[in-house]
């Protein structure tokens, strides 16, 4: 194997970048010091190094000369890259923090809850809905997960339900629709794959997109189908613990005005980034309704939007920071070569190339597996 494809910048900092992330570096971080790195070896190239037998003096006289600079400007002009992804995710964990506040999500609860009663898969059919809703339909992400399953945790005592079926449940509820349904957050996660095609001299639509990853969809139905009907399919006890009961007089759990407008806010917000292919402008519009109509005061404005980037900001600065390493990875031109580097071991196969990707993946998650034993 040549040693220049060995010793190339996107490989060590790609496994520099694994590495620090299975130490459990900040994400942020490990993202910023992989870029700096790959722009460092860009202009030390270690592979002419060792074959030249450069001298320490050579070495440090071209370390010194490195444009750090340059390198950091790069990095930050890249960030701009995923910047309507990064407004979008803010928006959005401002909009599912406002949905919360107005005591939505109780209401559902105590309904999904009388109309369960004894049958467990209804109960995990309703959790798979509503977390595919959350992803595409009312773009909150994860939000409810931490405000709609705890009062549903005695339900599932009683009913038995091993709730490692209930984890894959919302993981595919979670997961699945974002990769397959290009609305919500399957607009943006679609829409990274396109531009980013497209940045690398592969013209393609939305709907190639959304034509391949149907495939991947139908792969993660059938683990759930797997996992609910053979892996976690017998009753499983746990400890009862007291629960806070949400009771039917509760003000809260009354189905009211401020819960009809929030739902038409999520629709609202649902049919504009339909309309306009812009998830940042369905987001707005969604929270205009909920502001502009008193569901909630505008003297919480602030609190609503700080509470939204707690929850949402960081996801959208790690897409800022990856948009930034990508393009440092790109100026370095190492890429190219890298490609041109390993076509010989594909023979032109995609099947190749896929078992390849799919190995590399898999070997990456059983080496962090390993270290954190």
């Amino acid at each position: 194997m040549d040693i220049g494809l060995i010793f190339n910048p996107v490989i060590i900092s790609v496994l520099l970048l694994c590495v620090l992330c299975v130490r459990k570096v900040n994400v942020l971080l490990s993202l910023i010091i992989a870029a700096i790195v790959a722009g460092v070896l860009a202009y030390v190239p270690i592979a002419q190094i060792i074959s030249e037998h450069w001298s320490f003096g050579e070495i440090m006289h071209q370390i010194c000369n490195i444009p750090y600079a340059d390198i950091m400007n790069t990095f930050v002009s890249g960030m701009g890259g995923n910047s309507e992804t990064a407004l979008s995710y803010i928006l959005l964990g401002t909009f599912a923090v406002a949905m919360m506040h107005t005591g939505l999500t109780k209401v559902l609860a105590n309904k999904i809850s009388a109309i369960v009663k004894d049958r467990k898969y209804v109960l995990i059919g309703i959790l798979t809905l509503l977390a595919v809703f959350s992803q595409n339909l009312i773009p909150v992400h994860i939000a409810f997960i931490p405000i709609l399953v705890p009062p549903l945790l005695g339900l599932m005592n009683k009913l038995k339900i091993d709730r490692r079926a209930i984890a894959c449940a919302l993981s595919f509820g979670l997961e699945t629709p974002y990769i397959v349904v290009p609305a919500g957050f399957g607009l943006i996660f679609q829409g990274l794959i396109r531009d980013n095609l497209i940045q690398n001299g592969m013209e393609v639509g939305k709907n190639d997109v959304v034509n391949s990853v149907w495939i991947l969809g139908i792969g993660m139905f059938l683990g759930l189908l797997v996992a609910l009907f053979i892996t976690y399919r017998k009753p499983r006890e746990y400890k009862v613990t007291p629960l806070t009961e949400l009771s039917e007089k509760d003000e809260e759990t009354k189905f009211t005005k401020k819960h009809a407008i929030t739902l038409f806010a999520a629709f609202v917000t649902f049919v504009t980034q339909l309309a306009t292919k812009s998830l940042p402008l369905g987001a707005i519009a969604g929270l205009t309704i909920i502001f502009g109509t008193g569901v909630i005061k505008h003297d919480k404005t602030d609190k609503m939007i700080d509470e939204g980037v707690g929850l949402m900001g960081y996801i959208a600065f790690v897409m800022l920071i990856a948009a930034g390493y990508a393009m440092v990875l790109k100026s370095t031109g190492s890429i190219d070569s890298l490609i041109q580097g390993i076509m010989p071991f594909m023979q032109g196969s995609k099947f190749i190339a896929a078992v390849m990707m799919l190995v590399i993946g898999i070997a990456v998650i059983l080496l962090q597996k390993m270290w954190e034993k």
